[in-house]
């Protein structure tokens, strides 16, 4: 993968996690409503945790470790393919710090702020547009029972960017509640999952001296 490939992925995903989520009701849900309203509580449950921590990989070797802390805090490392670079990024509130270990280019950190300052992480049930979700079969993730709910959604990914089909596959823990693994692909492609762990993690996340 090409180095800017590789850093336009990791910003979108960035920006993702920062952008301003839509109003519920401009939500269309079709298919299984209960099924929506399960899922819609194991994320409001995720994000009433003082912390927890997302491992995305995707096929071709990308992967990011995102530590969070529901509503304004996170930070993030991503690692490129072939361990040809990575790139850190952390937010709090409206402040953020990034910095890349990419050869020839410079490793100091990027101090930044936002002019809105979205909440952490978005939910994917306050998204704009319709979706059509359906009950999978229970099943297990390495010797956990789990949930399976299978959605689709019809939405503009970033910007000006042409509506896309992303499609997500997640798994939520039959005992807790909580997600265990989500599997999402946009418009037939780049699928990436995302497995959830350290439940309630108190992680302590603070700029670098050089943005302090």
């Amino acid at each position: 993968m090409k180095i800017r490939t590789w850093l336009f992925r990791i910003l979108a995903i960035a920006m993702a996690l920062g952008i301003a989520t839509a109003p519920a009701l401009a939500m269309t849900v079709k298919g299984d409503r209960a099924a929506w309203g399960e899922m819609a509580a194991a994320y409001k449950k995720l994000n009433s945790l003082s912390g927890y921590r997302m491992k995305m990989t995707t096929p071709n070797g990308m992967q990011m470790t995102i530590d969070m802390v529901p509503l304004d805090t996170m930070h993030m490392i991503s690692q490129m393919p072939g361990g040809r670079g990575s790139m850190e990024i952390v937010r709090i509130g409206s402040r953020t710090a990034t910095r890349m270990d990419i050869p020839g280019m410079s490793s100091k950190w990027q101090c930044g702020r936002m002019a809105v300052a979205p909440s952490l992480p978005p939910d994917p049930t306050d998204l704009q547009g319709t979706v059509d979700i359906s009950r999978g079969p229970d099943t297990q993730i390495a010797g956990t029972p789990v949930h399976t709910y299978t959605y689709t959604v019809t939405h503009t990914v970033m910007g000006p960017a042409p509506q896309r089909l992303v499609k997500t596959t997640l798994s939520v823990n039959a005992q807790t509640g909580f997600p265990v693994r989500s599997v999402t692909g946009v418009g037939g492609k780049s699928t990436m999952t995302t497995d959830y762990s350290d439940y309630g993690a108190k992680f302590v996340i603070t700029l670098p001296a050089a943005c302090g």
